[in-house]
């Protein structure tokens, strides 16, 4: 739903999930809870309805619920949809080894995915290209989309500097 950019039901169906994960009191879940509403908030532009740990710069073990990275992505985003670029460009630099991990392996594409919109809206194009080029490797043999599609438009600068690249096409 999120990807076909129907937020409507992408709220209905994550609030589901929550109601779920909260009646029954699944602890495990509560980063991803918190993870997937602060998420859609961003791309609804409700900024202050984002989780008050995930918009912490601080987010990181053990001042999360749970660490598995998903809240330092969110985090990044976040600063992202406020315009932050220079600040999201470098909380991406410092969070980039945290997504080495082999757990967060799809994590990693939309990471890259991700450093290279922020890197080219700091006009460095040379490095978005590497780093998209990193996300097409891991996505191309492992058949991995839907990355491509939650960036949606904000991609389409690096995919038009990527097919106008001689290195890259």
């Amino acid at each position: 739903a999120i990807a076909e950019g129907d937020y409507e039901t992408a709220d209905k169906q994550i609030n589901k999930i929550v109601a779920y994960i909260n009646a029954n009191n699944i602890t495990e879940l509560f980063d991803m809870r918190d993870c997937a509403q602060s998420w859609l908030h961003i791309l609804t532009g409700n900024l202050d309805k984002v989780s008050n740990w995930v918009t912490s710069s601080d987010a990181y073990y053990p001042n999360a619920p749970i660490d598995t990275g998903r809240n330092i992505f969110v985090y990044a985003i976040h600063l992202f949809a406020k315009s932050e670029y220079e600040k999201t460009n470098k909380y991406l630099e410092q969070s980039e080894e945290l997504f080495h991990q082999k757990s967060l392996w799809s994590l990693r594409v939309s990471f890259y995915l991700f450093r290279a919109i922020c890197l080219l809206k700091l006009k460095e194009s040379e490095k978005a290209l590497v780093y998209f080029a990193k996300s097409y490797e891991m996505s191309y043999h492992n058949n991995i989309i839907m990355p491509f599609a939650e960036f949606g438009s904000d991609l389409y600068p690096v995919l038009d500097l990527a097919m106008n690249s001689k290195e890259y096409t």
